[in-house]
């Protein structure tokens, strides 16, 4: 079992199960004080910390750390038309905006892929039940997945 690294951008990397299968892990610190849970995507065949991924891991990380507050309102931009017919409550909710919606998101997971993306994930409760938004991102922060229901 590999041992644990401390990286000057990411951190403490820790070599855990994830899902079952084992993988790097650490945490992204956001601006907020909050943390996110970031792993790379099990694969035999992809080592994160080659000298090809690791440097666009840590750009992604250095990216979000400074932007995730912006990405959020923008996430809650793009999905609140969806939001508001799927999950909003007049009753229970109050009026409708985009910033209602960008409160109720929390940045629960990242997850780094071998092409360079970082797949994120968004939760958020509603009066039905909880709701997840999923969107891509590149490691310069570009939008590279739209945001969507994962489902």
């Amino acid at each position: 079992m590999p041992t644990p690294i401390e990286d000057p951008v990411l951190g403490r990397l820790t070599w855990d199960r994830v899902y079952g299968e084992w993988t790097w892990t650490f945490a992204v610190p956001l601006a907020d004080g909050s943390a996110v849970r970031a792993y790379t995507l099990p694969d035999a065949a992809w080592d994160p910390l080659d000298l090809e991924s690791l440097p666009r891991i840590r750009a992604l990380v250095e990216w979000l750390r400074e932007n995730e507050p912006s990405l959020r309102a923008r996430v809650a931009a793009e999905m609140f038309e969806e939001w508001r017919e799927d999950y909003w409550d007049p009753h229970t909710d109050g009026a409708a905006t985009p910033e209602l919606l960008a409160a109720r998101l929390r940045l629960v997971e990242v997850i780094l892929v071998p092409d360079g993306l970082a797949y994120l994930e968004y939760h958020f409760d509603s009066a039905f039940d909880p709701g997840a938004i999923r969107l891509g991102l590149d490691s310069t922060g570009a939008v590279a997945i739209k945001p969507g229901y994962p489902w």
